[in-house]
Protein backbone atom coordinates (compact mmCIF):
# COMPACT_ATOMS: atom_id res chain seq x y z
CA UNK A 1 0.00 0.00 0.00
CA UNK A 2 1.48 3.30 -0.91
CA UNK A 3 1.52 6.72 1.59
CA UNK A 4 -1.79 7.96 -0.29
CA UNK A 5 -3.53 4.83 -0.19
CA UNK A 6 -2.58 4.29 3.53
CA UNK A 7 -3.92 8.27 3.82
CA UNK A 8 -6.79 7.96 1.76
CA UNK A 9 -8.05 4.58 3.96
CA UNK A 10 -7.44 6.80 7.02
CA UNK A 11 -9.56 9.70 5.88
CA UNK A 12 -12.66 6.57 4.73
CA UNK A 13 -12.26 5.29 8.00
CA UNK A 14 -11.96 8.56 10.25
CA UNK A 15 -15.44 9.70 7.98
CA UNK A 16 -17.22 6.45 9.16
CA UNK A 17 -16.09 6.96 12.81
CA UNK A 18 -17.33 10.96 12.85
CA UNK A 19 -20.69 9.16 10.69
CA UNK A 20 -21.14 6.83 13.10
CA UNK A 21 -20.62 8.77 16.35
CA UNK A 22 -23.36 11.32 14.81
CA UNK A 23 -25.86 8.55 14.05
CA UNK A 24 -25.34 6.99 17.47
CA UNK A 25 -26.65 10.87 19.29
CA UNK A 26 -29.72 10.16 16.84
CA UNK A 27 -30.15 7.07 18.43
CA UNK A 28 -29.12 7.38 22.00
CA UNK A 29 -32.03 10.73 22.10
CA UNK A 30 -34.52 8.52 20.60
CA UNK A 31 -34.41 5.65 23.03
CA UNK A 32 -33.55 7.79 26.10
CA UNK A 33 -30.55 5.93 26.58
CA UNK A 34 -28.29 7.75 28.74
CA UNK A 35 -25.44 5.80 27.96
CA UNK A 36 -25.32 6.05 24.30
CA UNK A 37 -26.16 9.79 24.18
CA UNK A 38 -23.06 10.27 26.81
CA UNK A 39 -20.99 7.76 24.42
CA UNK A 40 -20.85 10.54 21.47
CA UNK A 41 -19.24 13.22 23.63
CA UNK A 42 -15.87 13.40 25.26
CA UNK A 43 -16.12 14.40 29.23
CA UNK A 44 -14.90 18.21 28.68
CA UNK A 45 -17.49 18.65 25.74
CA UNK A 46 -19.93 21.41 25.50
CA UNK A 47 -23.62 20.95 24.31
CA UNK A 48 -25.19 24.12 22.81
CA UNK A 49 -29.14 23.67 22.38
CA UNK A 50 -29.72 27.01 22.33
CA UNK A 51 -32.36 26.39 25.57
CA UNK A 52 -29.63 24.17 27.00
CA UNK A 53 -25.83 24.68 27.50
CA UNK A 54 -23.49 22.14 29.37
CA UNK A 55 -22.11 19.09 29.93
CA UNK A 56 -22.63 15.80 28.19
CA UNK A 57 -23.98 14.25 32.19
CA UNK A 58 -26.09 17.31 32.37
CA UNK A 59 -27.23 17.51 28.59
CA UNK A 60 -28.19 13.51 28.57
CA UNK A 61 -30.61 13.99 31.92
CA UNK A 62 -31.71 17.59 30.17
CA UNK A 63 -32.57 15.63 26.98
CA UNK A 64 -34.03 12.61 28.57
CA UNK A 65 -36.02 14.71 31.08
CA UNK A 66 -37.34 17.19 28.71
CA UNK A 67 -38.71 14.25 25.62
CA UNK A 68 -40.10 12.06 28.41
CA UNK A 69 -42.30 14.61 29.51
CA UNK A 70 -43.32 16.60 26.48
CA UNK A 71 -43.28 13.53 23.88
CA UNK A 72 -45.01 9.43 23.80
CA UNK A 73 -42.53 9.31 20.85
CA UNK A 74 -39.88 11.53 19.16
CA UNK A 75 -37.53 10.89 16.13
CA UNK A 76 -34.02 12.49 15.02
CA UNK A 77 -33.49 11.74 11.67
CA UNK A 78 -30.26 13.32 9.97
CA UNK A 79 -29.64 14.14 6.16
CA UNK A 80 -26.93 15.83 4.09
CA UNK A 81 -23.42 16.10 6.26
CA UNK A 82 -20.38 17.51 5.35
CA UNK A 83 -17.21 16.82 7.59
CA UNK A 84 -14.05 18.94 7.26
CA UNK A 85 -11.35 16.68 8.48
CA UNK A 86 -7.66 18.49 9.89
CA UNK A 87 -6.12 16.07 11.26
CA UNK A 88 -7.45 14.65 14.66
CA UNK A 89 -10.01 17.42 14.79
CA UNK A 90 -13.08 17.97 12.54
CA UNK A 91 -16.25 20.03 11.77
CA UNK A 92 -19.20 18.43 10.83
CA UNK A 93 -22.48 20.43 9.46
CA UNK A 94 -25.80 18.06 9.82
CA UNK A 95 -28.91 18.99 8.46
CA UNK A 96 -31.82 17.49 10.59
CA UNK A 97 -35.72 16.88 10.92
CA UNK A 98 -37.81 16.60 13.82
CA UNK A 99 -41.07 14.68 14.98
CA UNK A 100 -42.37 14.10 18.43
CA UNK A 101 -45.87 13.05 19.31
CA UNK A 102 -47.04 15.50 22.29
CA UNK A 103 -48.19 14.08 25.58
CA UNK A 104 -50.56 17.15 25.44
CA UNK A 105 -51.57 19.46 22.97
CA UNK A 106 -50.97 19.80 19.52
CA UNK A 107 -50.32 16.30 18.83
CA UNK A 108 -47.35 16.25 16.16
CA UNK A 109 -45.16 18.50 17.09
CA UNK A 110 -41.75 19.03 13.77
CA UNK A 111 -38.76 20.96 13.40
CA UNK A 112 -35.91 20.80 11.33
CA UNK A 113 -32.50 22.92 11.63
CA UNK A 114 -28.76 21.72 11.44
CA UNK A 115 -26.35 20.44 13.76
CA UNK A 116 -22.60 22.33 13.83
CA UNK A 117 -20.53 20.05 15.52
CA UNK A 118 -16.48 19.59 16.68
CA UNK A 119 -15.34 16.66 16.85
CA UNK A 120 -11.99 15.90 18.28
CA UNK A 121 -10.12 12.36 17.57
CA UNK A 122 -8.62 11.24 20.79
CA UNK A 123 -6.78 7.86 22.12
CA UNK A 124 -7.99 6.78 18.91
CA UNK A 125 -11.76 7.77 19.47
CA UNK A 126 -13.95 10.33 17.67
CA UNK A 127 -16.28 12.04 19.96
CA UNK A 128 -17.91 15.33 20.21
Amino acid sequence: MTDEQARQLQELADRQAIHDVLMRYSRGVDRLDRELILSVYHPDAIDDHGVFVGGPDAFADWVIGMHSRLHQSHQHCQFNSSVDLDGNVAHAETYYMFAGMNQAGTPLAMSGGRYIDRLEKRDGRWAI
